[in-house]
């Protein structure tokens, strides 16, 4: 048989079986790639129309594949697009949900936020649904300065996720608390007048209010909760979240408490161990994190703001001045530091999540009014929240 060009090139190392062997493992890896990429696909069309955190939890199984080719999402408007584990320096607001997720944000949805869990009476059970939207907007009202709210007075959009709970009893007939997709229909109503459309201008809910993330949940709040007390008899609307990336919700609860919360992330190396203490009963306390040589994280860490909407431009927070108080006073003193020997107090106090939540919280209160609370996530699997004195 007749060696082409490209084959007789490689005859010095490989003759022409080896090479079609290559060639043909080659062609089999390429369509093993095509069907992961039709099922990766489908998977997010079902996935977009479930809106569930069963897509979290597949994120996180999968979160020790390598997802380093694949290319950078773009930046959101006024707010970068967040990703746990994958840094880019030139953006100052670095968080996010692990790089397995950052499939899905590839597939054109919004990653699903954290299980929006509200506190019930006691004998009540919760059930939480979700549902996504696409819209733009932008913010800056006639007659506010240019430089009011940054890149967001430009207009853009976002791949949103509307989240309702509603509360009650369990029916004993049916073992439900209702039927979940009647709450799904009352989402899709609530949902559509919002899908596909310029938000600051076509949705009149909003009034002459911005189109904030807080304003988007207390509209949205609004518009379900007649509807769940009429067509979901057993049931009351605990609260709506609406996130418009994996970096920045707010929560409209029942009573009337509007939050709104901002991710961020820092990476940083630490180690944990008493110097009073000798080797042994350090490594008995803090386990392999009191290892001679330091370690480090991809921390992720939740600021919350809480308060009463501002009665003119709908807003609970102002997002960029937070962004500003927190890139000047935490990233800019955490991120890619020796935390025991570079970002006091922990020259003294042990660098633990706890403590770091702590000081995050010390560090930006003087700048943030209605500071709610910080959480820190060591890992995915740890969660750290703490509140300090309220201003």
């Amino acid at each position: 048989m007749r060696r082409t060009s490209w084959e007789a090139s490689r005859s010095d190392r490989h003759d022409f079986a080896s090479t079609r062997a290559r060639a043909t493992s080659s062609a089999s890896v390429s369509r093993a790639m095509d069907r992961c990429s039709s099922a990766l696909r489908s998977s997010s069309i079902r996935s977009r129309k479930m809106r569930s955190t069963v897509v979290r939890s597949t994120c996180q199984e999968n979160s020790d594949a390598d997802f380093t080719h694949i290319p950078r999402p773009p930046a959101y408007g006024g707010a970068p697009r967040l990703r746990w584990g994958s840094r880019w320096p030139s953006e100052p607001a670095l968080a996010g949900m692990r790089r397995a997720c950052h499939l899905l944000a590839l597939s054109g949805m919004a990653e699903p936020v954290p299980a929006f869990l509200a506190l019930v009476a006691p004998g009540e059970v919760a059930v939480t649904r979700s549902r996504g939207f696409e819209a733009s907007h932008r913010f800056g009202r006639e007659g506010t300065p240019a430089d009011r709210y940054g890149h967001a007075s430009r207009l853009h959009g976002h791949n949103y996720v509307v989240s309702a709970t509603i509360a009650g009893s369990i029916d004993p007939c049916t073992h439900f608390l209702v039927d979940f997709r009647s709450l799904d229909d009352l989402l899709r109503e609530a949902v559509a007048p919002l899908d596909h459309r310029r938000l600051d201008v076509e949705y009149t809910a909003l009034g002459d209010r911005e189109p904030s993330t807080e304003a988007l949940a207390v509209a949205l709040f609004g518009a379900l909760a007649p509807h769940v007390r009429s067509r979901l008899e057993q049931a009351r609307l605990l609260g709506v979240r609406v996130a418009e990336n994996d970096g920045l919700w707010a929560d409209r609860r029942e009573g009337g408490a509007v939050e709104v919360t901002r991710a961020y992330a820092f990476s940083a190396a630490h180690r944990l161990a008493d110097p009073q203490r000798d080797d042994a009963e350090n490594r008995r306390i803090y386990g392999k994190c009191a290892n001679p040589q330091p370690h480090g994280h991809d921390y992720r860490f939740e600021v919350t703001v809480a308060g009463e909407p501002d009665p003119r431009t709908g807003l609970v927070a102002d997002v960029k001045a937070l962004d500003e108080a927190v890139a000047a006073r935490v990233l800019r003193l955490f991120d890619h530091r020796y935390l025991n020997a570079e970002v006091p107090p922990f020259d003294r106090v042990q660098p633990t999540a706890e403590r770091i939540a702590e000081r995050i919280w010390e560090l930006i209160a003087p700048d943030v009014v209605g500071l709610a609370r910080v959480v820190v996530y060591e890992t995915p699997r740890s969660a750290f929240a703490y509140a300090g004195p309220s201003r």
